[in-house]
């Protein structure tokens, strides 16, 4: 089965964004991986990093995939399902939502209800795309907001964030953020296509030199406010 959100991992490479995710996590957790897909990640762990995973996936053919490579998966969605009937109070060491924010319509409320599932000392690692690269702006500018397949702007997604957004929205949800990292892509390589030679050479350095003009997606480590 190819899922549509399979992704490569290169190990190999330590500026790869799932190999930083997986080194963040650590080894040995007990880990929660929020639209766990068809468990890619949580394999890596599993089998790279001695942790033992728990997987939240509302795709059922991905689902079905992820039951062979994890602990246990539960399908479903996980805005809707009545998690606390599965998953152990206190009992994760790092709950995962690796790009899948975004597709809740209410990640507020996600995020205050999973506060209760981390065990002491625990933290939750979250990647989440920014709606404040270069290429989301000039498409803006050009006056397009085109949805596509996957990227800045997939089809799915229901919520769009900046770093402060992102930052207001772990504040307020019962979390302190320990760690913002970012996986940067130069304008060039990223899927949305504004014609550049449209704008005016100074918009094009102002957009450019904006502090988060190249961030793809912020990295996120939070643990729980004091």
């Amino acid at each position: 089965m190819e899922y549509r959100y399979d992704h490569a991992i290169d190990l190999a490479n330590p500026h790869d964004l799932y190999t930083r995710v997986i080194a963040l996590v650590g080894s040995n957790k007990e880990v929660l991986d929020v639209g766990c897909g068809s468990g890619q990640v949580g394999q890596v762990l599993t089998e790279n990093a001695g942790c033992k995973v728990t997987g939240l996936e509302i795709d059922e053919q991905a689902c079905k995939v992820a039951q062979g490579l994890l602990w246990r998966v539960f399908h479903g969605d996980v805005e809707t399902l009545d998690l606390e009937k599965f998953l152990t109070y206190d009992g994760y060491d790092v709950i995962l939502c690796l790009d899948v924010l975004e597709h809740m319509r209410d990640p507020w409320k996600f995020l205050h209800r999973s506060t209760a599932w981390l065990a002491p000392g625990g933290y939750l690692i979250a990647t989440i795309p920014n709606m404040a690269h270069a290429s989301v702006l000039l498409e803006l500018l050009d006056g397009k907001f085109t949805y596509r397949e996957l990227g800045l702007l997939d089809r799915n997604h229901l919520r769009f964030f900046t770093l402060t957004s992102i930052e207001q929205m772990f504040l307020r949800t019962g979390y302190k953020i320990d760690f913002i990292d970012r996986n940067c892509v130069e304008l060039k390589y990223v899927e949305l296509n504004a014609d550049l030679k449209s704008f005016p050479p100074e918009v094009l350095t102002f957009v450019q030199s904006l502090p988060e003009a190249t961030t793809y997606q912020f990295i996120v480590k939070a643990s729980l406010s004091s």
